[in-house]
């Protein structure tokens, strides 16, 4: 790895989302407040929809940790896997709640007689949802039910679905109209702006001691902020990969050869892919195979 090359502590542009990483360069600071305010409220069914990659898992995390932080007035139920059906999402719930697990027809009045209890207590419940598009109508239909369960006149319970653009599509079937109306927001994750992704670099790499924007090039940041396109995922994977190529070369710094070389070697991946070809992937990978075969001489 580059970490000792780099003088850094840990991996600065790791593919697994990891809330001391949360950047607000942009719209997640502000969707991370509007949610905040929303589980406040009476009424609160929001989704929060991006493409994969965007954040939205990291975004997730940073709610969840920040809700579960105040435990005297959130009762938090986080969901990192949609349930399948009602019975996995009442199971899930129940859990969180530590409601008995003794055998019953009666598991999910238990479950809602809990969150009740917690209502009364003047504790907000609140059950996050993440990769919700992979939700089954049944399941869906199952959270409309429980969206619509109220105490005292408010709304029992706060929702928040976090979700790839499919859920667009599967909240359009009929039978689930009734589910959209419902929802009192729903909030779209954008990807990081152009002028601010020299910024997600430097931040990013300051937050593992490293030196910011000098380890790379004004010439590398440019390649890397057309070819991601802002989409955080991308940042780190090629970031991560031009990193790895400058390191291997013993470089000081990663330039624009690093990085055209890492966005060759995934843009060839992704056509692989695609494609099952068998055209050569370049680049990258034969400059890595390069290095590592004349240092093993």
């Amino acid at each position: 790895m580059y970490l000792r090359h780099f003088g850094l502590s840990q991996s600065p542009f790791s593919a697994t989302p990891d809330t001391q990483f949360f950047l607000e360069l942009n719209n997640a600071g502000i969707l991370f407040r509007e949610l905040i305010h929303a589980v406040n409220q009476n009424d609160c069914f929001v989704a929060v929809i991006g493409e994969p990659g965007i954040g939205k898992s990291t975004l997730y995390r940073k709610l969840l940790k920040s809700l579960q932080s105040h435990k005297s007035r959130y009762a938090v139920v986080g969901l990192a896997h949609p349930p399948l059906n009602e019975s996995v999402l009442f199971t899930a719930i129940g859990q969180e709640l530590a409601v008995p697990k003794k055998p019953s027809a009666t598991f999910k009045d238990r479950v809602i007689a809990a969150m009740r209890c917690l209502a009364a207590s003047d504790k907000r419940v609140v059950l996050l949802i993440d990769e919700a598009q992979a939700m089954p109508e049944k399941a869906l239909e199952a959270l409309h039910s429980l969206s619509e369960l109220t105490y005292q006149r408010n709304n029992l319970l706060k929702i928040g679905l976090f979700a790839q653009p499919e859920l667009h599509t599967l909240l359009a079937r009929p039978r689930l109209h009734v589910l959209i109306e419902r929802m009192t927001a729903i909030h779209v994750l954008d990807p990081i702006a152009e002028d601010n992704l020299p910024n997600y670099v430097s931040m990013r790499l300051q937050k593992c001691n490293g030196e910011g924007k000098s380890l790379f090039s004004a010439s590398a940041i440019s390649l890397l902020t057309g070819a991601s396109r802002g989409v955080p995922r991308l940042i780190n994977l090629l970031a991560h990969k031009a990193m790895m190529l400058a390191s291997a070369e013993g470089a000081k710094f990663v330039d624009d050869g690093h990085m055209s070389a890492a966005i060759n070697d995934t843009v060839s991946v992704i056509q692989y892919a695609k494609n099952n070809s068998t055209h050569s992937r370049d680049s990258w990978l034969n400059r890595m195979k390069a290095i590592v075969s004349s240092s093993t001489r």
